[in-house]
């Protein structure tokens, strides 16, 4: 089988790219600018290749997608990015258009689209499953919405489409969770509100398993909430990393109007020069917005089963990072 992924540089396509190749199938990969990190595959797979160029290339991806059977879209223009509006569409809504384009003109049999949970904005009353309505909050996330209904466009009998929405990813690669950790270590992590609202973490090993069963097992025009097996504050997700570290202090509270003050100012400081900051919008919306997912739907449909329980991920990251 051939195959097709975008956004292999990225952290989830890292670990989808390792665990493709390391099953013997045959990879093309795009890359826009950075490298792609080949470091999850088995040094004796050859059967990749990657080619250079921009989802906005409609002649690229036409040529590129020649003899492919299945496509995985992760490619996006990411939360945490300080980019336009208008850069976010073409990205995440154009972009996914001309791959969906050049895959019919292909005859490619499955398209898996790997969407956001922030697509339903923050969640309230209940946990969510995949027909829970769509209430995006941001740039991000109303761009997502939309290529999710452009995907729905496109749903044929000719070509499967079916998109995947990930929980809180985080494992090994993940600059996001490893800045976490550090700053609880180093004693300088600050809880922005209370830290009741809720998230659904998967670890990204069992995120790339549930992601690889929607091609396998998924049905046409499906959506697939793929996550954990906890639902759990963002309290108890710190909680949980304290103990890990054998840290014996507690959480320092920060109000939220003055973590939405520092976001902003921070945001603004150094946006100009293209910095990447740790406390950001994106950051802001893991303390306050509600992410309670349903996994009912992969369970019954693609046998979905997550293995890896939150405290035994940390524990994992703590060890790899210590060697």
């Amino acid at each position: 089988m051939k195959c097709f992924v975008t956004g292999g540089s990225g952290f989830i396509g890292t670990h989808l790219i390792g665990y493709l190749a390391n099953r013997g199938l045959e990879l093309k990969i795009l890359k826009h600018r950075r490298p792609i990190n080949l470091n999850k595959v088995d040094k004796k797979t050859k059967k990749i290749e990657i080619i250079e160029g921009d989802i906005k290339n409609k002649d690229l991806l036409e040529k590129g997608l020649n003899e492919i059977d299945v496509v995985f879209h992760l490619a996006a223009a990411m939360a945490s990015e300080s980019i336009s509006e208008k850069k976010f569409y073409e990205i995440n809504v154009i972009g996914t258009k001309n791959l969906l384009d050049a895959s019919l003109k292909n005859n490619v049999k499955r398209f898996v689209h790997v969407s956001s949970a922030g697509v339903l904005g923050t969640v309230v009353g209940m946990i969510a499953d995949e027909t829970y309505p769509l209430s995006p909050m941001d740039s991000y996330e109303r761009t997502k919405a939309e290529a999710e209904k452009v995907c729905r466009e496109y749903i044929t009998k000719e070509m499967d489409v079916i998109i995947v929405r990930p929980g809180w990813v985080y494992g090994p690669e993940d600059k996001r969770i490893y800045r976490l950790i550090e700053a609880i270590k180093n004693g300088y992590f600050f809880m922005i509100g209370n830290g009741e609202n809720l998230q659904t973490p998967v670890y990204v090993d069992d995120l790339i398993n549930g992601i690889f069963l929607t091609y396998e097992k998924g049905k046409n025009g499906e959506i697939y909430n793929i996550a954990g097996d906890e639902i759990l504050s963002i309290k108890d997700m710190i909680l949980t990393i304290y103990r890990v570290l054998e840290k014996e202090s507690e959480p320092v509270n920060v109000p939220l109007w003055l973590g939405k003050i520092c976001s902003w100012l921070s945001q603004n400081a150094f946006k100009p020069l293209g910095i990447d900051i740790p406390l950001n919008k994106s950051s802001i919306g893991f303390f306050i917005k509600n992410k309670p997912l349903s996994i009912e739907k992969a369970k019954n449909h693609l046998n979905y089963s997550p293995k890896i329980k939150f405290s035994e991920g940390i524990k994992n990251l703590i060890n790899i990072n210590q060697h």
